[in-house]
């Protein structure tokens, strides 16, 4: 089981697509006016379960864990969820919004997975989603910068103090081409943002899936603690 949080935006999609396919079933979470938009248009079915989960309010994500859990063993968890950059919220909402998130549902999973009594568990990893906003460049609104950077010094901080028995990692896209950074795109910062990548352009949402989804695996089994950039190269160039 692998639960995908912020899963009908073009990236939650593309990890629950690729995770089918690697045989993996899926607990898909979003926001419930998301949820039927979603189920109205394509209507989930087989191994993909949709489930309306707010990820700032713990009993809707103790349910959805439970509901989860009814399905089959928790194995993996990307914290995918947050607001878009270009919201315009206040400071410490924002921030909470990124980064108060992804740690109550990195707790409770993380009690969820270690009810088995083990210390470790080899075959469970958590994957958290930054952004290069989080580490180098200045994208989007400041709560925005501050929270990704909060999540990528969480990840550390689970595994250096090893409160996580599990392997966590993180991964840092770049300026994806998604509905929800259109404003971004069209920009005059985000025209200079892709003149700057060495690709030439932005990325897409299967190339975060892909690398998101190799973390989580049993093929990244010694990688911990790893934040991987996704972004063209970028933060390559001075």
């Amino acid at each position: 089981m692998i639960i995908v949080t912020g899963s009908e935006g073009e990236i939650g999609r593309a990890l629950a697509r690729r995770a089918v396919e690697e045989g993996l079933t899926v607990a898909a979470w979003d926001l419930a006016d998301r949820v039927a938009a979603a189920e109205e248009a394509d209507p989930a079915g087989g191994t993909v379960h949709r489930r309306a989960v707010d990820v700032t309010d713990e009993a809707s994500i103790a349910a959805g864990l439970e509901a989860a859990r009814s399905r089959g063993p928790l194995r993996y968890l990307v914290n995918n969820a947050a607001p878009p950059a270009a919201y315009a919220r206040g400071f410490a909402a924002g921030v909470d919004g990124v980064l108060g998130s992804v740690e109550k549902v990195t707790r409770q999973f993380c009690a969820a997975v270690g009810e088995d009594g083990e210390r470790w568990r080899d075959d469970a990893a958590i994957v958290n989603v930054s952004s290069v906003a989080g580490t180098a460049v200045a994208l989007g609104a400041d709560w925005y910068a501050a929270g990704k950077a909060g999540v990528v010094g969480y990840t550390r901080y689970l595994v250096g103090s090893g409160r996580a028995a599990l392997r966590v990692n993180c991964v840092a896209p770049g300026l994806i081409a998604t509905s929800r950074s259109i404003a971004l795109q069209t920009s005059d910062l985000g025209r200079r943002v892709v003149e700057r990548t060495p690709m030439g352009r932005a990325g897409h949402a299967d190339e975060v899936a892909e690398v998101a989804l190799f973390l989580a695996s049993p093929l990244a089994s010694y990688v911990n603690g790893a934040v991987v950039v996704v972004d063209g190269g970028l933060l390559c160039v001075p």
